[in-house]
């Protein structure tokens, strides 16, 4: 086998267990992928294909599937089979490249002296002007005001940015750590009831649960579900007080579609 055979059978299996680009886009985000650098495509397939392929030229293809395989634990194995017939495949003879990426080129542009725009352009702030300007009477460079002209620097990155007067903003960035001790305590004194075997396992799942609901609305819905999921199989005592941790006023709206259907079927409903 070929590394771009590989290749092929781990985007199967990734398209597979991630069927969404917000998905496809995470994953290759916590490999420590640029997505500018990606190719966009209308087809999944062939955008989960440019995540491989950018992951094996930046030598993070380990690190690809080492976040699949942490969150879908029951696959494991097979994750790793895929991985390692990557890792033990002859370097193709061929370039392994993205599908629709554009090849980069250069363009000599002679104008004899006059200007020259490679894209497009914004004159709302005034003028172009190829080579001289001549004015006859004033000339107002700037904006003109009628009432208050408020200048804002570089806001990138901000959060809860509120600009003009009277304007207002409200910012979620997460749950304060008092207040997820104080939702979780019923969980952590439940779970103490679990089998001496797997009490370890049990507390990293919450653990992993209170971690994810800190996040506030940035919470994973999916990821929150399966660690749900397994925590009810684990330990079936524990299914009243997760219920009870997403029905107080704090988390109350932090179920999405995949929690919710998740809580219900641990409830039997």
């Amino acid at each position: 086998m070929i590394k771009q055979e590989a290749l092929t059978n781990l985007c199967q299996l990734l398209q597979e267990l991630y069927s969404t680009r917000y998905d496809a886009n995470r994953v290759a985000e916590e490999a420590g992928l640029n997505l500018t650098s990606i190719a966009t495509s209308d087809k999944l397939v062939n955008y989960w294909w440019n995540i491989l392929v950018e992951a094996h030229k930046r030598n993070r293809v380990s690190a690809l599937v080492k976040s699949a395989a942490f969150e879908w634990d029951e696959r494991t194995a097979e994750i790793k089979a895929a991985f390692q017939s990557y890792e033990t495949a002859a370097d193709s003879s061929d370039a392994i490249e993205q599908i629709g990426a554009v090849a980069a080129s250069s363009t000599t542009i002679s104008t004899g002296g006059g200007a020259y725009i490679g894209g497009g352009m914004n004159l709302s702030d005034g003028d172009f002007v190829g080579r001289d300007k001549i004015v006859h009477g004033d000339e107002v460079k700037g904006d003109k005001v009628g009432g208050d002209k408020i200048t804002v620097g570089n806001i990138s990155g901000g959060t809860g940015i509120a600009i003009g007067r009277g304007a207002q903003a409200n910012v979620n960035q997460g749950v304060a750590a008092a207040d997820l001790a104080a939702i979780f305590a019923p969980l952590v004194q439940v779970i103490q009831s679990a089998p001496a075997d797997k009490r370890g396992e049990v507390t990293q799942k919450v653990e992993e649960l209170k971690q994810e609901a800190a996040k506030g609305d940035k919470a994973d819905d999916r990821r929150m579900a399966k660690i749900i999921d397994g925590l009810a199989d684990l330990v079936p005592s524990a299914v009243s007080a997760v219920v009870g941790i997403f029905a107080t006023p704090l988390l109350s709206g932090l179920a999405g579609n995949a929690t919710q259907y998740i809580l219900d079927k641990i409830q039997g409903e």
